[in-house]
């Protein structure tokens, strides 16, 4: 697994992506801090802020994902990818421009084309495994991009966590991002020439007619609904999770900037190594094991997650007193537990997405399913906006989310998608 990281096929992508990652995190999680910490001094408003740019920065997949997958399935890979790399660029410009002018309107602005921008990279970084990657090859790939992705998500958030902890917001965020921008761009150039899936590929610029036109073909190619099912309820999951985590540890642990940065960090090492355990536990194990294992785990480990959480409180402690409170240990292990088991689901359901799609349309499939996922993101974000209405703190929140996964798999079950979990014919 880890020679694909040495070689040209595979290596400047994964790191490409990485980049990429790690920028969007350090702009979006220092925003989040800079909202909780600086803007807001009470829960309902900090969390209204959280989820309102949550929701700005995952607009952009719903909108744009049909034409971005189109230009994929027509243009070659490499040369889309660099495009959209040094698109990014002048993204992180405008977002330093908003942290200096310390904007919440331009801010806002800014993690909507952060989100623009990654909606157009989307469709390659998975439709490109299949053409740099022998079949068998497929989940040590993906394990590696998940582990990229979530690794930089941790990065992004802990470099955020202390500039924010040094005052180092925004004056050293600005130059961090560019220069991220630009590395980025610079290692996409040694991308290989990969070419189109489907040249003749026409791109319908009209937003609405290209997007009909996407979720059409999707409701058609029946033999993938039930991994783009699977991987849009991980990234609600997800989206959830990382989104409520900054003001649950504030409200309800007492942690300041730095033990939200310690709590994020659990989550990404689990994620990153639930992905490549299940690299490896694939070569033994039915995939469909693993990823019915995921599932139960990730319902487990968040209802002892919510129901470990302490009341709310409004003192925030120093870290060296945070990591002192009783039942920290159990809240960190339930965290680590949650995280690794969506590792070990979502790589199987990317596997079976880039295994069943058809190869001329493979990044249309994979955009449809990023519109999904974008919906279902929406309505994490909804859900974390609606919590307060219900009368719920952050805490039952995490019960109601372990609730609503074992009603997920009932359902799988119930209306006969038992192939989102049997992907073992992967392997045969």
């Amino acid at each position: 697994m880890w020679k694909l990281l040495c070689s040209r096929r595979f290596g400047p992508f994964f790191w490409v992506q990485a980049l990429g990652a790690l920028n969007d995190n350090l702009f979006k999680n220092g925003l989040a801090l800079y909202f909780i910490y600086r803007l807001s001094q009470d829960v309902e408003t900090s969390r209204w802020w959280v989820n309102l740019a949550a929701g700005l920065f995952i607009l952009p997949f719903f909108l744009f994902s049909a034409i971005a997958g189109e230009l994929a399935d027509r243009l070659d890979k490499g040369r889309l990818i660099r495009w959209v790399k040094f698109n990014e660029i002048l993204v992180m410009g405008f977002a330093a421009l908003a942290f200096w002018q310390a904007s919440p309107v331009l801010l806002l602005s800014g993690v909507f084309l952060m989100g623009l921008q990654s909606a157009f990279f989307g469709p390659v970084k998975y439709s490109l495994l299949p053409d740099c990657l022998q079949a068998e090859e497929l989940p040590a790939g993906n394990a590696l991009v998940e582990t990229g992705t979530f690794l930089a998500i941790l990065l992004g958030t802990l470099g955020a966590s202390l500039l924010a902890a040094m005052d180092g917001l925004p004056g050293v965020l600005m130059g961090l991002v560019l220069a991220v921008a630009l590395a980025g761009w610079l290692v996409s150039l040694a991308i290989p020439a990969i070419p189109a899936a489907n040249p003749t590929m026409m791109v319908d610029f009209h937003l609405c007619r290209a997007l009909h036109t996407l979720m059409r073909e999707l409701w058609h190619s029946r033999a993938i609904h039930q991994p783009v099912l699977g991987i849009s309820f991980f990234w609600f999951y997800g989206a959830f999770v990382l989104t409520q985590l900054p003001a649950w540890n504030r409200w309800h642990l007492g942690g300041d900037e730095s033990s939200t940065g310690l709590l994020l960090l659990v989550f990404a090492v689990g994620i990153a190594t639930g992905a490549l355990l299940c690299a490896r536990l694939s070569q033994k194990f039915p995939l469909r094991t693993l990823a019915l294992t995921g599932l139960l785990g990730l319902s487990l480990f968040t209802l002892g997650l919510g129901l470990a959480s302490p009341p709310l409180q409004t003192g925030i402690l120093p870290v060296t007193t945070w990591l002192q409170q009783p039942g920290l240990t159990h809240i960190g292990l339930a965290l680590l537990g949650l995280s690794l088991s969506g590792g070990l689901f979502v790589v199987p359901m990317y596997t079976l997405l880039q295994q069943r799609a058809d190869h001329a349309r493979l990044s249309r499939m994979v955009a449809a399913n990023n519109v999904l996922n974008a919906l279902f993101m929406v309505l994490a974000a909804g859900l974390g906006m609606a919590l307060p209405a219900a009368g719920l703190d952050l805490a039952q929140g995490f019960v109601a989310l372990g609730g609503l996964t074992f009603g997920f798999i009932a359902m799988l079950y119930h209306h006969n998608y038992r192939d989102v979990l049997n992907i073992n014919k992967y392997n045969s």
